[in-house]
């Protein structure tokens, strides 16, 4: 609820047609990720229940192998114990299919505001150049009035700063859990799948699971991974500009804001995990070796 109040803020909200298009296109690209989620998910959870719904064997054989402190051989205590196995897997998948499509969601809307900053910078750029070559206007006006555009552009930067920083420390430990189960996962289901049937159900089932996983933590990279494109290319963006146009004064505040822009924005997790496309890369790398080590 919290990260929903800061992308609502006044500041984030478009202000004319090529911020709405901005907005737009981004969030056309959440409703994609969270449709396809919702589709696969839904599919691989079915599957990966029936093939283990094919599995039971009442009352000795449970859908899931576990830990049982207790008899379950008589009738309905075995189905009892059957169905709350089936529920668990289903609602555990489920919270993870919507934290899979909800924090990569987060990444792609702090993308679609550093690109609406952006354009805002380019008109504020635009306009600072129309004041400096006015001749009507005092000197004082003219340094008050680029004081007020630029101190807009700076605390529209500032705030998706903070945005970023308070994603960063609501998700870091859970990402980090996720990234690490993500290896075990991926290297356990690949030594199931090298073991089981390729015609039978089992098979699809947990073949599917195995794409849900890594689809999920692929997503997870590569939306991170562009925030932190998209933060380093303001540099290049604001040097790009007509920054000779301008006014002493002005120049003197794009080099300090420029100066910012250097320093690498990245989601960092667990002090050493960071989410890029070569995080990913490593994941599978590590999922492999977890693999040969099993086999």
């Amino acid at each position: 609820m919290e990260m929903v109040y800061r992308l609502e803020k006044d500041i984030f909200q478009p202000q004319d047609h090529k911020e709405k298009i901005i907005q737009q296109y981004y969030d056309r690209i959440c409703r994609d990720s969270i449709l396809f989620f919702i589709v696969l998910g839904s599919i691989t959870i079915f599957l990966y229940t029936i093939s283990h719904i094919l599995l039971m064997k009442p009352p000795e054989v449970l859908p899931y192998r576990g830990a049982i402190p207790f008899d379950y051989s008589i009738s309905y205590i075995y189905w009892i114990v059957a169905i709350e196995q089936i529920y668990a897997v289903i609602g555990a998948a489920s919270v993870n299919a919507a934290f899979g499509a909800f924090f990569p969601s987060i990444m792609i809307q702090i993308c679609a505001k550093i690109k609406i900053l952006v354009h805002r910078f380019q008109i504020t750029l635009s306009t600072l150049e129309h004041i400096s070559s006015q001749k009507n206007l005092s000197p004082y006006e003219v340094s008050m009035i680029e004081q007020k555009l630029i101190s807009k552009w700076l605390k529209n930067h500032l705030e998706i700063l903070r945005l970023f920083e308070y994603a960063k420390s609501l998700f870091s430990t859970v990402v980090f859990i996720h990234y690490v189960i993500t290896a075990f996962a991926l290297c356990t289901i690949a030594y199931v799948l090298s073991n089981t049937d390729f015609h039978s159900v089992n098979f699809i089932g947990n073949f599917l699971f195995f794409i849900a996983m890594m689809s999920l933590q692929f997503l997870q990279c590569i939306s991170a991974n562009q925030v932190t494109e998209e933060f380093a290319s303001l540099h290049n963006i604001i040097y790009d500009t007509n920054w000779y146009a301008v006014s002493n004064n002005v120049r003197r505040s794009m080099v300090i804001i420029m100066t910012q822009t250097l320093q690498p924005i990245i989601f960092s997790s667990g002090h050493f995990v960071t989410l890029s496309i070569e995080s990913f890369k490593h994941v599978l790398k590590a999922s492999y070796t977890i693999y040969n080590v099993l086999a």
